[in-house]
């Protein structure tokens, strides 16, 4: 009897669940043959794992006299097609999605009064103008426990990557409020770790394990951004005809405003930003480095 409910089972298998036709043989199978393969052992394992309980229950049934009743095997379910994963090209430098005016434009230019710090560490953006996701990495190093740049400026929606050129293990992280992460610990060797800046606005970043590395990233929301020359000034192309809004930034200094008025022989601006001593700032978990923060 159990033979022939062996047998009656089996027989009811699919052609997949009782042989699978040999796979082409691929050195470097693609994501959509992984993710096939995968569903097809995922269905075959399904269909043997009821064959077994309806041969346990078809044994129950008969040692206690009852009718032996097979219930159908579950329908073979077809692998979903993937989606296509975004490929992001790594660089050492960013490359912002470009503002493409829909009417006017015109340049802006100005001059930025530093106080305490250098003009070269200063950035001017335009904070109005709104425009898409950028895509693309902006690569800050870790080497001599230092981050390298120690200033730097991204579009919203780039990736930053954090590669790590040190013997010793570093732990990058940010509290920074609307970009906040913790890529843990890793060392020289390890593959690199990275973050996505989705929000504008200033990310202070720091090591858990080494209190003197810091850095600080400005995520501007477009394109119309530009670094204030030695001289104090700076030049901004493409900006859409009108009043915007104009932003002054540097490290440890309070951000500056100004409205600007840009005519179609655009427009001209005077900021003066003072810099701060940098504050002291704690690990991640809120605390003082103690003695093993160098």
């Amino acid at each position: 009897m159990r033979r022939f409910l062996i047998l009656a089972l089996v027989v009811s298998l699919p052609a997949a669940a009782q042989t699978a036709p040999p796979r082409p043989k691929s050195a470097k199978p693609t994501i959509d043959q992984l993710i096939a393969q995968q569903q097809e052992l995922m269905n075959e394992l399904v269909q043997q794992r009821t064959i077994l309980l309806q041969l346990l229950q078809a044994e129950r049934a008969r040692a206690e006299g009852k009718p032996v009743v097979f219930s159908p095997l579950p329908p073979i379910r077809e692998p979903e097609p993937p989606s296509e994963p975004e490929v992001v090209a790594r660089t050492a430098t960013p490359k912002p999605r470009k503002v493409v005016p829909t009417g006017p434009s015109a340049t802006v230019t100005g001059q930025v009064n530093v106080k305490g710090g250098k003009p070269s560490e200063v950035f001017v953006y335009v904070d109005d103008v709104r425009a898409p996701l950028a895509r693309g990495t902006f690569e800050i190093q870790q080497k001599d426990k230092q981050f390298q740049p120690r200033v730097a400026v991204v579009q919203r929606g780039m990736t930053v990557v954090f590669p790590n050129y040190d013997a010793v293990f570093h732990n990058v992280f940010s509290v920074s409020p609307g970009n906040s992460f913790d890529l843990g610990t890793y060392q020289a060797g390890d593959p690199a770790k990275s973050a996505v800046m989705t929000t504008p606005g200033v990310v202070d970043i720091f090591c858990n394990l080494h209190s003197r590395m810091t850095a600080s990233v400005l995520v501007v929301p477009n394109s119309l951004y530009a670094k204030v020359g030695a001289d104090g000034k700076f030049r901004i192309d493409n900006v859409p005809v009108g009043n915007h809004r104009l932003v002054a930034w540097t490290p440890n200094g309070t951000p500056v405003a100004q409205s600007v008025e840009v005519g179609t022989g655009g427009g001209e601006a005077a900021l003066s930003i003072e810099v701060a001593e940098r504050a002291t700032h704690t690990n991640k978990y809120g605390q003082p480095y103690g003695s093993y923060g160098d």
